[in-house]
C-alpha cells in the first residue's frame, strides 16, 4: 500500500527563480518514496526500478483525478508526464 511521499520538493528552474516561461511552463518536482514502499532486498532483479515506476504512475493518477494541487491548477492528464534522466529508466 503506497502512501503520500515522504516529502515533495520543488526543483529545477522554477526552484532556483531561473525559469523562462514557455507557451507551456512545466516544473520539476522531487519526490521521497514513502518508508515501507521499498524492501531491503528491493534492488535485485530491477525490482527497486518497478516499484519507483508503479508509484509514479500512481502520483500522476492522483494528480490528474482531482485529488491533488495540479488539478486545482488545472493540470490536464496529458500534462503529466516524467522522463528518466539521460533516458534511462534505470537511474
Amino acid at each position: 500500500a503506497a502512501g503520500p511521499p515522504e516529502s515533495v520538493r520543488l526543483v529545477g528552474s522554477w526552484a532556483l527563480g531561473t525559469a523562462l516561461l514557455p507557451a507551456a511552463p512545466a516544473a520539476d518536482v522531487a519526490l521521497r518514496l514513502p518508508r515501507g514502499c521499498l524492501q531491503p532486498r528491493d534492488f535485485l532483479d530491477g525490482r527497486y526500478f518497478a516499484k519507483r515506476a508503479l508509484y509514479l504512475a500512481h502520483v500522476a493518477q492522483h494528480l490528474v483525478a482531482g485529488r491533488g494541487a495540479a488539478a486545482a491548477l488545472g493540470v490536464a492528464e496529458e500534462h503529466v508526464q516524467w522522463v528518466w534522466p539521460q533516458e534511462d529508466p534505470r537511474k
